[in-house]
């Protein structure tokens, strides 16, 4: 078996990086689950009222799966 000694300080840099992104993947889940739901028939009905967003004004769409 093969040990591996890690610096205590990569050890805390490691620890710190994997709590952030864990942090930021739960905080865009409350995000999604914060946002109101919009039917087809909605979206376009504002598509008709605004136009159709242009392609650098559209964001790369998210879908949060319920456990």
């Amino acid at each position: 078996m093969k040990t591996t000694t890690v610096d205590i300080d990569e050890l805390s840099k490691l620890v710190k990086e994997s709590v952030e992104e864990a942090f930021d993947w739960k905080m865009m889940e409350l995000r999604l689950l914060l946002l109101p739901y919009v039917s087809e028939e909605e979206q376009k009905e504002i598509e008709e009222l605004y136009g159709e967003p242009g392609d650098d004004e559209v964001a790369e769409g998210l879908t949060l799966e319920r456990k």
